[in-house]
């Protein structure tokens, strides 16, 4: 505790310089400081064990993620007695990657060259198999859950963290690979419930409108949505800018920001235009996206959180009275978004081959998506 006191009060000198990479550092050290007295009381992360247990029941996970048992008449305060789960940690698995064949991965961005093979680990079967596509049908919630190999691995882990944070409101803030087991049986075991992370009322709805524009990809009413918060701030909020932040720090697509090394100074967008402040709450959610967005990568996996997290955060609003635009209301706003994209696209691809025609220079590089959002 003490040394991230230190750096904490470090930070706060370093963003005075504006040597902290413009991610707000002080907030980011902060956050973990607010959550690390938790980590040394058993008793406390007992309790949160018996509370995610319950969880993952009501939002019908249990066959699908386990959570250790509890010895209680042995734990106590400096002692924690639990079920040991047999298998293998998630990191272990991603540490042994398997070469795939160039046909199983066709289509890939990442297999542009063909002489590229990805490295990545093989799906135990077991886990394969209990996490491949069934139906749910629940009030205000029907579709496919899972998908196939990792693909549904991530699926259920996204649906796991999606009830947290958007329907109770608390989540498990660590969920890096090594607490992450693959059991026997194929279902997830989560460990380590130390670090945990509970939102009040008012950002736990706030986060349910943000995944429904990011999933209908509304970028200004995202960018309407951030603005809005009284407690993270760009030194230029720009639309273009306040949704680069959103889908790097709130999904787990990727984005022009997601690859970037923070302290690169030279080629950060956020030592060009930095966050002036964040919220912890915030930095915690965009902690967990950032770790699962590394295991994806690793297992070849590209997918977006928030179209998994749409109807949960449908249905949250619902239940505590707001009105939320339906499934068929988003898909329309994401069609529309995305065809005012191409078009920017087109237009901005013929501009550009003429000027450079007209010139006689070389062809510059093709305009991205993210330079018409603010558009």
């Amino acid at each position: 505790v003490g040394d991230v006191e230190n750096m904490l009060r470090t930070s706060k000198l370093l963003k005075t310089c504006r040597m902290d990479g413009g991610i707000d550092l002080p907030t980011i050290l902060a956050s973990y400081l607010d959550v690390i007295h938790e980590e040394f009381d058993f008793e406390v992360e007992a309790r949160t064990m018996l509370q995610f247990t319950d969880m993952l029941a009501s939002a019908g996970l249990s066959d699908r993620i386990a959570i250790p048992g509890l010895v209680l008449h042995l734990s106590t305060k400096r002692m924690l007695v639990m079920e040991r789960f047999p298998g293998e940690r998630l990191v272990d698995v991603l540490s042994k990657p398997n070469l795939l064949s160039q046909h199983a991965l066709r289509g890939s961005p990442r297999t542009s060259s063909p002489d590229f093979y990805p490295r990545v680990p093989i799906c135990p079967p077991r886990v394969a198999w209990k996490h491949l596509p069934v139906w749910q049908t629940s009030p205000g919630l029907t579709g496919p859950l899972g998908g196939n190999s990792w693909e549904g691995v991530f699926h259920t882990l996204h649906r796991a963290w999606g009830q947290m944070i958007l329907v109770y409101g608390v989540f498990h803030s660590d969920p890096h690979p090594g607490n992450i087991m693959l059991l026997p049986d194929g279902r997830l075991g989560l460990i380590d419930f130390g670090q945990k992370k509970v939102l009040t009322q008012d950002d736990r709805l706030w986060m349910c409108r943000l995944v429904l524009a990011m999933s209908g990809e509304d970028y200004p009413e995202v960018a309407a949505l951030i603005r809005g918060r009284s407690d993270f701030e760009l030194e230029e909020d720009t639309q273009a800018a306040l949704n680069l932040i959103a889908y790097t720090f709130y999904d787990t697509r990727w984005t022009p920001l997601a690859g970037v090394n923070m302290f690169d100074f030279n080629n950060s967008p956020l030592v060009h235009n930095r966050v002036v402040r964040n919220s912890q709450e915030g930095f915690m959610i965009a902690r967990v996206v950032c770790l699962f967005r590394g295991m994806m990568n690793a297992c070849n996996v590209e997918s977006s959180m928030v179209k998994v997290w749409e109807p949960i955060a449908r249905q949250a609003l619902i239940d505590a009275g707001e009105q939320a635009p339906s499934a068929a209301a988003v898909t329309a706003t994401r069609l529309n978004s995305k065809a005012k994209v191409t078009y920017g696209l087109l237009n901005g691809n013929r501009r550009m081959a003429e000027d450079d025609r007209r010139r006689g220079t070389s062809p510059r590089p093709q305009p991205a998506p993210w330079d018409f959002i603010s558009s």
